[in-house]
């Protein structure tokens, strides 16, 4: 699999496309850093944490916030049925992502 190059304020990612989770939660605990915010360990923790280590569970949350968006824009029973029929594959795949509660 290739990977690509990521810059994100002056620094350089690169990491394969299915490590996009861990690089996100990079980003959040340099931005978290540079902010130089009065946090906690525990709130640091929370922002920079991954929701989650399954690829397929991430995507399958992300398609459904897609279908969301569809729903909100022409609201229908099918619609809202596929952005819940997603976000049920997500909770297959990953039972402990605290992003999904």
């Amino acid at each position: 699999m290739s990977e690509r190059i990521c810059r994100f304020a002056g620094n350089a990612y690169t990491r394969r496309f299915t490590e996009a989770i861990e690089v996100e939660h990079l980003m959040a605990a340099e931005i978290v850093d540079s902010l130089k915010a009065s946090t906690d360990a525990e709130q640091r923790a929370r922002f920079i944490s991954p929701p989650t280590q399954q690829a397929d569970a991430f995507q399958a949350y992300l398609h459904s916030n897609y279908e969301m968006e569809l729903f909100w824009k022409d609201p229908g029973a099918e619609q809202l049925s596929r952005a819940e029929q997603r976000l049920n594959e997500a909770l297959q795949f990953d039972r402990a992502s605290r992003w999904l509660w």
